[in-house]
């Protein structure tokens, strides 16, 4: 399984492949204006029919890191793929509530709960 880091001051970015067919995309930092495009670049990559994006280490979600999740979901959806994010708790979650992001991606309290069976 190939993994990629991307990193940034404040952002580190993982893509791993779980299974032959599912990406998982971790993203461990903040994700803002500056940082926003390094997700961006690790979405954009992904090519499995599942992409998964782990925010549970994102301590601080920006209005630009909202952007990429709406706009990586709409390209997956688009392209017959299935896309959702993890956010158990913290900052993530609660900006993805707040924003009403939540409603319009698939969003899981945990990695195991988003991994089809």
């Amino acid at each position: 399984m190939a993994e990629h880091a991307i990193r940034d001051e404040e952002l580190v970015v993982h893509h791993r492949r779980t299974g032959p067919d599912i990406a998982v995309v971790t993203a461990v930092g903040e994700v803002d204006l500056l940082t926003a495009p390094r997700l961006r670049q690790a979405l954009a990559r992904t090519r499995e029919r599942t992409t998964l994006v782990d925010l549970t280490g994102v301590t601080f979600l920006a209005a630009a890191g909202l952007s990429v999740l709406v706009d990586a979901n709409d390209a997956a959806r688009a392209a017959g793929r299935r896309f959702g994010v993890v956010a158990a708790h913290g900052s993530a979650r609660r900006t993805l509530e707040i924003s009403g992001v939540s409603e319009v991606l698939p969003a899981y309290s945990t990695l195991a709960d988003a991994v089809p069976d």
